[in-house]
Order: C-alpha cells, then sequence, then structure tokens
C-alpha cells in the first residue's frame, strides 16, 4: 500500500504542477490579449489621426496654392496701379497741376495699402505653414 500511495502521490503532483503551468500559461494569453486589445486601439487611433492629418495636409496645399495666386495676382494689380498713377502723374504735371494733391493720389495709396495688407496675410500663413 504504501507504494501506490506514493504512486498516487507522485501523479498528484505532477498534476498539480501541470495545473499551474497551465494557469501561468493562461494568465500569459490573458496579458497578450490584452496588448493585442490596447494595440488596436491604438492603431484605430493612429489611422484616424493620420487619415485626418493628410485631409489638413491637402487643405492647406490647396490654400497656399491658392494664397500665391492672389499673391501674384497683386503684385500684377501693383504693376498695373503704377502704371496708371505715372500716366495720370504727368498728365496732371503737364496741366500744371500738382498730382499729389489730387483725389487719385489717395486713390493711388489706398490701392498700395490693400496690397501691402495682402502681402501681409500671405506673409502670417507662410509662417505658420514653416513651423
Amino acid at each position: 500500500m504504501d507504494k501506490i500511495g506514493k504512486i498516487l502521490k507522485s501523479f498528484y503532483q505532477d498534476e498539480k504542477i501541470e495545473l499551474k503551468s497551465d494557469k501561468v500559461e493562461l494568465g500569459v494569453f490573458d496579458d497578450f490579449d490584452k496588448l493585442i486589445n490596447e494595440g488596436r486601439k491604438v492603431r484605430v487611433l493612429s489611422k484616424e489621426n493620420s487619415d485626418k492629418a493628410i485631409s489638413m495636409a491637402k487643405e492647406l496645399a490647396k490654400l497656399i496654392s491658392e494664397n500665391d495666386a492672389l499673391s501674384k495676382k497683386a503684385i500684377d494689380i501693383e504693376s498695373k496701379a503704377e502704371s496708371v498713377w505715372k500716366d495720370f502723374s504727368s498728365k496732371a504735371k503737364d496741366l500744371g497741376v500738382d498730382p499729389k494733391s489730387t483725389p487719385g493720389f489717395k486713390m493711388y495709396n489706398d490701392i498700395l495699402k490693400e496690397l501691402l495688407l495682402v502681402n501681409s496675410d500671405v506673409a502670417k500663413a507662410v509662417k505658420v505653414y514653416i513651423k
């Protein structure tokens, strides 16, 4: 009987060890499951943020392109305004009138002020983009 008891005891101890290792394995699998779920959540958020960033970058590129076109238009307007001013100024002088004392001078300066504001707006946008 002693021998049978020892044999049964050794089987029982081996079974205990196997159960402990199964418990450890199950604990590890639970940990992996939690990490997998966390990883999936991070990936989903990362994808959403990346998609938003790409969309915003495309919109930003479009706005920068539009601002570039507006800046070129402002340069064109300035060139035309200067040409009109020179022509007006020459004709006013021929008539003996000081061109700077006319409403045309104020209008010319108003145009230049508006165009300076355009350049300022574009410069602000470029500053933000570069940062």
